[in-house]
């Protein structure tokens, strides 16, 4: 009988422990960042050699991300994003594709249950008053929406764009990620559109 597999989803965020990798750094170093530590990097080493296209899935996630908001906001109109488990800033985010054309009107709430992204987020994301970064647990839905800064930047009663990019294949399978994103809808009656990238599509099993 074989033994099950040790898990290695994330738990508690690492936070600013240099002795052990972080998913947002070793994530902001696949990207050609500079929030990392040689933990990160020897992380991402390994990574590579093991799976030596993840760079090239790094760049395509990022890219979608571009291409998802930039349709949702220019074709369809929405002016309210929520991207959750936003990591680290990259070169360009979510609310850069959001305002593209003069929409700075459009709304970018980041939500991150690590403090170090959230400090760092602050610090650099929040230029203009449609720019936010709160902290919060995408599998703590209901305190996003009840208890989070989230309700305070957003109109929950109008379309808002849901963002989760990169994040569902770091939980394990016993925080089950399939079941997250049905209560990730806000309590209000309102249109939400949800974007979600795994960065991974299981092939299909023959038959």
């Amino acid at each position: 009988m074989r033994e099950p597999a040790p898990s290695t989803a994330a738990r508690t965020p690492v936070g600013v422990d240099t002795t052990r990798p972080n998913v947002s750094r070793v994530y902001n170093y696949s990207l050609g960042g500079k929030d990392n530590y040689p933990v990160d990097r020897e992380a991402w080493k390994q990574i590579s050699e093991v799976a030596p296209h993840m760079m090239n899935l790094h760049r395509m996630n990022r890219a979608w991300v571009a291409r998802a908001v930039r349709y949702a906001a220019q074709n369809i109109g929405i002016d309210q994003f929520l991207d959750l488990g936003a990591g680290l800033p990259d070169f360009r985010n979510t609310h850069d594709f959001a305002q593209e054309w003069d929409h700075r009107d459009v709304r970018v709430v980041y939500v991150d249950n690590d403090p170090v992204c959230v400090a760092h987020g602050r610090g650099l994301l929040e230029r203009n008053d449609c720019v936010h970064y709160v902290p919060g647990d995408l599998t703590e839905p209901e305190q996003i929406w009840e208890n989070s800064d989230a309700r305070v930047y957003l109109e929950l009663e109008r379309p808002v764009f849901l963002l989760v990019s990169g994040v569902l294949h770091h939980l394990g399978d016993d925080q089950r990620p399939g079941e997250h994103h049905g209560p990730l809808r806000p309590p209000a009656a309102c249109g939400l559109l949800r974007g979600a990238h795994p960065l991974h599509r299981p092939r299909s099993r023959r038959r």
